[in-house]
């Protein structure tokens, strides 16, 4: 039986976690995984929302960020309600 996983990195400094222990779990059985992050998460995932990791900021860029963000968690919030989740992992995010 498969298990669905929804992973989330914030940040490129998470994301390669994220990206490892997608790796290391999918070596003990199968695993559909839908993902937000960036490249590292995209690579490894079966569904992939979006860069969010492009979209942290600080500053005069934060409200525009911030914009981006929600469209991504509007997307996130559809696939957990139409999914059977099994695992959220939130990595690293500000």
């Amino acid at each position: 039986m498969s298990k669905h996983w929804v992973v989330v990195a914030g940040e490129l400094s998470g994301e390669r976690y994220a990206a490892h222990l997608v790796n290391h779990i999918r070596q003990r059985g199968h695993l559909t995984v839908t993902a937000l992050g960036g490249p590292q998460l995209k690579e490894v995932s079966d569904h992939f929302i979006g860069d969010c990791t492009q979209h942290t900021a600080v500053g005069i860029r934060s409200p525009l960020s911030a914009k981006a963000i929600f469209r991504y968690f509007d997307a996130l919030e559809n696939v957990i309600k139409s999914q059977n989740i099994a695992v959220a992992v939130i990595v690293d995010f500000p």
